[in-house]
């Protein structure tokens, strides 16, 4: 349990703390419209392997693919704080084929699941189409 003592939690939402905390079994399951389900980890983890159907392999697809781009926004944003000299860059040719050396080590980090991102991301878009026939965002739109 988390102790709230002198944490200046509201007493009315210190119920709403407590849940976050309990174990997973306890968390409740939602159903209805518009609300999210709370998962943990390792179930997460099952929904992305289960995927059977052709539907779920897209949607699969698709938060691989979101996931990528996140990487490689990161990577780029990360590259650009790197201070360069030019005593050891590669010139011209470096900063040609630079973007496309950040867009593999993307692929790459996406392609781990190290972390549960490709997951989580793979959850909403499944919760998000399954109450509702929504078509998939084309692939090609993310790179």
């Amino acid at each position: 349990m988390i102790d709230l003592r002198g944490a200046g939690v509201d007493p009315k939402n210190a119920g709403f703390i407590r849940d976050l905390a309990a174990p997973e079994a306890s968390v409740p399951k939602a159903t209805k419209e518009g609300v999210n389900i709370i998962r943990s980890r390792d179930a997460a983890r099952r929904l992305y392997e289960s995927a059977s159907t052709p539907r779920e392999k897209e949607l699969k697809k698709v938060a691989d693919s979101f996931v990528s781009l996140l990487y490689n926004l990161l990577f780029k944003q990360m590259d650009q704080t790197v201070e360069r000299t030019g005593l050891l860059d590669g010139g011209p040719m470096e900063e040609t084929f630079r973007p496309f050396l950040l867009e593999k080590y993307a692929e790459s980090a996406a392609s781990q699941k190290n972390f549960d991102l490709n997951y989580r991301m793979y959850e909403y878009l499944y919760e998000s189409n399954a109450r509702r026939d929504v078509p998939l965002p084309r692939l090609d739109t993310f790179g």
